[in-house]
């Protein structure tokens, strides 16, 4: 199995000598060195085409959604930028250059949404562990129980299986991609055979939980 890489291209960045972000058949091999992605953002067509999952590298300096916005090159009328409070089933939304941005939480992935196709450079840096534990929350009304669970660029998951057992997912919790330039989804149920490629720098939806379950720093594995 080998990772999808056909929309992000990984480049290095001169921060430091001893270390390097490099791509060898098709695994990504990374370091603490700072890196920069070209992000294709997929216009929006027949939904959920254009419903782009998003993961911020564990070091990045956007700290809320209008700095997400000008990194990718997102206006009014061709970005909006969401995260959903899987406890609450509160959506934080912002559409791009409008006033009160909401805060960006770690650890949780970014929907973003656009009616006309951009691009853009993400920055960041890799971390030697996740920035503290993280909380995947139990099902419960939709959105509730929906965790946007963002996998790092450096991960050495490669399958959505993989995750199921790097993050002691239980058996019958789903982990579902979606392809946003064709709007095709890949679900997997933990603990059953079929199995989807995950892709660098996207988030994934865990869910169908039966209660919290909280995720220690350093998962899933890494580089």
């Amino acid at each position: 199995m080998k990772l999808r890489l056909s929309i992000w291209s990984v480049v290095l960045v001169a921060v430091a000598l001893t270390s390097v972000v490099l791509l060898s058949g098709d695994q990504a091999m990374a370091s603490n060195m700072g890196f920069k992605m070209n992000k294709v953002i997929v216009g929006t067509g027949t939904a959920p085409i254009g419903q782009n999952r998003v993961a911020l590298p564990y070091k990045n300096p956007y700290n809320n959604a209008l700095d997400v916005c000008q990194a990718l090159g997102l206006t009014a009328l061709s970005g909006k930028v969401q995260q959903i409070d899987a406890a609450t089933g509160v959506t934080a939304s912002h559409i791009c250059t409008q006033a009160g941005p909401f805060s960006l939480t770690e650890r949780v992935g970014l929907r973003i949404t656009n009616p006309t196709a951009a691009g853009g450079i993400l920055v960041g840096s890799h971390a030697s562990n996740p920035p503290g534990s993280v909380t995947l929350r139990k099902a419960g009304a939709t959105p509730i129980g929906q965790n946007d669970f963002p996998v790092p660029y450096h991960t050495t998951a490669v399958t959505s299986n993989d995750l199921c057992v790097d993050l002691a997912l239980p058996a019958g919790a789903g982990v579902r991609q979606l392809d946003a330039a064709t709007g095709v989804t890949c679900v997997v149920i933990c603990g059953t055979a079929p199995t989807c490629n995950l892709v660098l720098g996207e988030s994934v939806l865990i869910s169908g939980l039966t209660v919290d379950l909280t995720i220690a720093p350093g998962h899933p594995g890494h580089f």
